[in-house]
């Protein structure tokens, strides 16, 4: 049976990062085995999802060389609530950096990392990977089963660690919205670069966001309910269109839809721990949340880059017990997991909430933070600047 130092579960954007910024600070002397279920076929030119990444995520992702070419920046977030008073706008003085993020393309980014720094990294391709349930001490064992129905092969490997970031995994916590996001694209009149809107209302938050692959374009994401987003996915173009146009309101004018449509249900999974003797849960397989300030993929790669500090002495010598370091990242991770969980949670159902006095309150909220500029830096830090460790 092969043995590897590290064996990293699930290939994107989170696993990938994982993998490429170990091999560099090895300098491709770590034995790390990298699972993915099958090797995805992805076009930036056909693939138009969008990722919006703080300012956080592309410090740490421009350390290691895996930052795409193409982005759409963001240096101003405006902060409104539909049918109330009260906004907000953070801006890059109140945070003083050089930008708030950007929106990337998912398969722009996911083929930057492949093609980064991987030496040392072997990746198996033959099927879902899974981290059998053996009590030892030293290491894991990983298996990865044909995807062939009719074969019963599978091919097993141990590894000091194992990382899992993808999400077949059973959280702690499992909490419906009873909301579905739908995400397309659309044109607008009046379009302003470098802008990121987040407008709450009473059927759920409505995110319209620059898009880094279609000119003039932003990227659309629209809570609601499952009913109603289901049949606005059927509506044809035009009439869809003038629906987005009345559910954001008039400051960037018209909206005309230019992708396709997709719906997915919304809730938060969480795992309360992230490790388990030599088995640690990253990304997906450790929390989805409410997309309500674009927050799921960067709390992952904050995870990444606490993981790789705290390991950076056990990488040195992997055949020492990782523990300590591990413990070490488990502390490192309880506060910020909790803060970003609590918040993203809280706002949608708050925002929902079928109560005026509760909407007045989050008017004045923004009408506060609007006017004192550490009251901004203090939501913006959390949620735009992230890094941290």
């Amino acid at each position: 049976m092969n043995s590897f130092d590290i064996a990293i579960l699930g290939a994107g954007p989170v696993g990938l990062s994982l993998a490429s910024a170990l091999a560099q600070m090895s300098q491709g002397k770590l034995k790390i085995a990298l699972f993915q279920d099958k090797t995805p076929v992805l076009d930036p030119k056909t693939d138009k999802r969008v990722l919006a990444l703080n300012y956080g995520s592309q410090v740490f992702l421009e350390k290691y060389h895996l930052w795409p070419e193409h982005i759409a920046p963001i240096e101003h977030v405006h902060v409104s609530q539909k049918g109330y008073l009260g906004r907000t706008i953070i801006t890059l003085q109140d945070l003083k950096v050089p930008t708030l993020g950007a929106c990337v393309n998912y398969a722009e980014l996911w083929l930057t990392m492949q093609q980064a720094y991987l030496d040392g990294v072997t990746i198996f391709s033959s099927g879902k990977a899974f981290v059998q349930k053996i009590s030892n001490p030293d290491f894991v064992v990983v298996s990865q089963q044909s995807p062939i129905a009719a074969s019963s092969t599978s091919q097993e490997i141990y590894a000091r660690l194992a990382i899992q970031c993808d999400g077949s995994q059973s959280h702690d916590i499992d909490k419906p919205y009873h909301q579905s996001a739908l995400i397309t694209a659309a044109t607008v009149q009046f379009p302003q670069a470098g802008w990121a809107w987040e407008r709450f209302t009473q059927e759920g938050p409505l995110a319209v966001l620059p898009h880094p692959s279609i000119p003039n374009a932003q990227s659309i994401v629209w809570c609601t309910t499952p009913e109603k987003a289901e049949y606005l996915k059927q509506l044809d173009d035009p009439t869809f269109s003038q629906a987005l146009t009345q559910h954001f309101g008039e400051r960037l004018g018209k909206f005309s839809v230019c992708d396709t449509r997709v719906v997915f249900p919304l809730a938060l999974k969480a795992s309360r721990t992230l490790v388990n003797g030599r088995h640690i849960v990253l990304g997906n397989a450790a929390q989805t949340m409410h997309p309500v300030a674009g927050q799921g993929l960067n709390l992952g790669l904050r995870d990444v880059a606490c993981l790789t500090l705290s390991l950076r002495d056990w990488i040195i010598r992997p055949q020492a017990n990782p523990q300590a370091y591990l413990k070490d990242f488990e502390k490192r991770r309880f506060l910020d997991r909790r803060l970003t969980w609590s918040l993203t949670d809280t706002l949608p159902r708050i925002t929902t909430a079928n109560c005026s006095l509760i909407h007045h309150a989050c008017g004045l909220g923004l009408m506060g933070m609007d006017a004192i500029a550490p009251l901004r830096a203090l939501l913006g830090n959390h949620l735009l600047k992230g890094y941290r460790t």
